[in-house]
């Protein structure tokens, strides 16, 4: 089978997330109204600590294999020796959850837990892991597009069993549980199968020498062992902001936190959607040492895709409680304000993704390690004093002070990352940061008036009143692009063709059928 175009693989993977972010509307609107605050907490209280597990145990890993085999498709042992790394992982896991709880370390690693919801969580982050490990082998052999129409079927699927069960009242954490079992099997089964119609044997290509496995295994060490130090400060970080969560505010806290974060960075998945995609073009560009390249990517995907991100951002940010109000109901009116703040987040976390492409890409982990650990250690400081009671000298935010320190420390992160970037690359840095300004105080403007204009015609109508804004934030945004397309760093013939060019691709794809 032929590997798929950049653009083909890039529409089918927007397409998904596409359908996936309209279903997922669904999704957070019953889940937390059916598990509530407190249970809903502990869902990603639990999730979120063996996932930055596991992110912690791949330390970096992952992309160098991505990396890798991007630029050797021919070489299958590749993906054996990273199989049989995901096993030893998945073994440790396994062992330092029943070890812990065996030993009576519950209480103090996962506080008010209770013990069949841990394990229903391991399980499954397992899952969620093999199908990382198909997902992005699948990319990497550039048979995206198979992958996402299968993925599309598992979406829906997922969300219709979610809905037909919160509509017999029959959603809980354990059903819950269940439906994601059910499909994340399906879609991991027939990933294998695309995998073997592409003559991808995985038992055979994990049959590997003792001599491959070594020479793999230095190979994954060598690409990734700068990454070690910065992985452990991130876990380390990532796990203290939910365990300080957790120990002073409570589950019901980590819900409000959990809810804000997903509702405020929903939206991000369209830039999370390429990032991969354009990290095995760069890594191919730069085996070629072809850096031109490298610098088109950045000068022309970071601005349009921070504009994206940052679009739905600040919307989302000024209108949090009517959105809270809408989705979940009332009973979650106070992740309103944690919802305006992480809104944020995924404005900067586009450039940190795409930044951070670039550099795996160019092989350079020793600047992530530096920017993670240097970012991480101050954010530990940052999250006890906003968190902690006054008892302990903290100010005793909660989940606010969380979403607060998470944004703060992104920011700080993210421009340290782009000035090592733009140097490389020799741009001026002084022009990406007027941009990320320009743009966010533009969004600012825009979504104040919209919002004001929105009250002068609809007062007491809920969902008519966020559509309204909305369509005036749409239309003032497409206006300021056409006044001012510098906002995205283009020139307005450039956008001019842009747009033919998109208009083409469309009108060819209908031709073909």
């Amino acid at each position: 089978m032929s590997q798929d175009s950049l653009n083909k693989r890039y529409f089918s993977r927007v397409f998904s997330s596409l359908i996936t972010l309209i279903l997922s509307f669904a999704t957070i609107s019953l889940v937390p109204r059916a598990l509530g605050p407190l249970v809903y907490g502990s869902f990603n209280f639990l999730t979120t600590f063996f996932n930055t597990s596991l992110k912690f145990l791949k330390f970096g890993i992952t992309t160098a294999f991505y990396s890798k085999l991007s630029n050797r498709q021919g070489e299958k042992k590749l993906i054996g020796a990273y199989a049989l790394f995901i096993l030893l992982i998945v073994t440790i896991l396994l062992l330092f959850t029943v070890g812990s709880i065996k030993l009576g370390f519950q209480e103090v690693i996962w506080p008010d837990q209770k013990i069949n919801i841990i394990y229903g969580a391991l399980i499954f982050c397992l899952l969620t892991l093999i199908l990382e490990f198909n997902q992005i082998t699948i990319d990497a052999l550039g048979y995206t597009f198979s992958f996402e129409k299968i993925n599309i079927s598992r979406i829906i699927f997922f969300t219709t069993l979610v809905v037909v069960f919160y509509h017999f009242n029959i959603l809980t954490i354990f059903t819950y549980f269940s439906i994601y079992y059910i499909t994340l099997l399906f879609i991991i089964v027939a990933s294998w199968y695309i995998l073997a119609k592409n003559n991808v044997n995985l038992i055979k290509n994990i049959l590997l020498t003792k001599n491959e496995l070594f020479y793999y295994m230095k190979e994954f060490y060598t690409y990734s062992h700068p990454l070690f130090i910065s992985g452990l400060v991130v876990f380390i970080v990532a796990i203290l902001d939910r365990w300080f969560l957790q120990v002073f505010s409570g589950s019901e806290e980590q819900g409000y936190y959990s809810l804000g974060f997903k509702l405020g960075s929903v939206f991000f998945m369209f830039t999370a959607s390429i990032t991969s995609l354009l990290m095995r073009e760069m890594s191919a560009s730069y085996k070629s040492k072809d850096k031109k390249v490298i610098k088109y990517y950045v000068k022309y995907y970071l601005p349009v895709f921070f504009f994206l991100t940052a679009f739905f951002g600040v919307f989302i940010s000024f209108n949090s409680e009517k959105i809270i109000l809408l989705i979940v109901g009332d009973q979650y009116i106070n992740a309103s304000t944690v919802m305006s703040i992480l809104a944020f987040y995924p404005i900067h976390q586009t450039y940190g993704q795409l930044g951070g492409a670039v550099l795996q890409a160019t092989e350079k982990t020793k600047v992530i390690r530096n920017i993670s650990v240097s970012t991480g250690i101050i954010g530990i400081v940052v999250a006890f004093l906003f968190i902690a009671p006054s008892e302990l000298n903290g100010l005793g935010l909660g989940a606010i002070g969380l979403s607060m320190k998470v944004v703060i420390i992104q920011f700080i992160n993210v421009n340290i990352l782009l000035f090592v970037i733009i140097r490389f690359l020799e741009l001026s840095y002084k022009i990406f940061l007027f941009n990320q300004i320009l743009i966010i105080a533009n969004f600012i403007l825009i979504a104040v008036v919209s919002k004001y204009l929105s009250l002068l015609f609809i007062t007491n109508q809920l969902i008519f009143n966020i559509l309204l804004s909305g369509f005036l934030y749409t239309t003032l945004t497409l206006f300021s692009i056409l006044f001012y397309p510098g906002v995205i760093m283009l020139e307005r013939k450039e956008l001019i063709n842009k747009f033919k060019s998109f208009y083409s691709i469309l009108i060819d794809k209908k031709l073909r059928r």
